[in-house]
C-alpha cells in the first residue's frame, strides 16, 4: 500500500458515520474532479489538485498535508487554517475536532474561498496581460 492508502484507511477508521464518506479513485480529468467535488459538502483531500479543487467549487475542505507544494499554496492563498499535517496527525481525536471546527465555520469559509477565487482570478489575469506585454515585445 501507498502512503495515500494507508492515511485513507487510518481516516476512514475514525468516522462514525462511514455512509457519509466517498473515497474518490483517480479520475479521467480535471473536470471529472471538479464535479464531483462540487457535489460533495466537504472535502477531505491530500492531493494539490483535490484541494485546488475544493477551493474552486467553493467548499469547506480540511488538507491533509503531506507534500511540500500543498502546504505553500495554502499559505500563499491565506488558508493554512484549513490543514493538518498528515505525518504529525497524532489522534482520531485531533483529526474529529478540526473538523468539526471548520464544518462549524462553513459560512465564513464558503466567503473566504469566494474571496481567494477572486483574488486568484485577478492575479491569473495580471499574469496574462505581463506575458503578452512581453510577447508584444519581442
Amino acid at each position: 500500500k501507498d502512503a495515500d492508502e494507508v492515511l485513507h484507511e487510518k481516516v476512514i477508521a475514525e468516522v462514525n458515520n462511514k455512509s457519509k464518506i466517498k473515497v474518490i479513485p483517480t479520475l479521467e480529468s480535471t473536470e471529472e474532479l471538479l464535479d464531483v467535488i462540487s457535489s460533495s459538502s466537504f472535502v477531505v483531500g491530500m492531493r494539490l489538485h483535490s484541494i485546488i479543487s475544493a477551493i474552486r467549487a467553493e467548499k469547506p475542505f480540511l488538507a491533509l498535508s503531506y507534500a511540500p507544494k500543498v502546504k505553500d499554496m495554502l499559505k500563499y492563498a491565506g488558508l493554512e487554517l484549513y490543514m493538518l499535517d498528515a505525518n504529525k496527525i497524532e489522534s482520531h481525536i485531533q483529526l474529529t475536532k478540526t473538523t468539526e471546527t471548520i464544518l462549524g465555520k462553513s459560512e465564513k469559509i464558503i466567503k473566504d474561498l469566494e474571496e481567494t477565487n477572486r483574488l486568484f482570478l485577478e492575479k491569473h489575469k495580471e499574469f496574462e496581460r505581463n506575458i503578452l506585454s512581453k510577447i508584444l515585445l519581442i
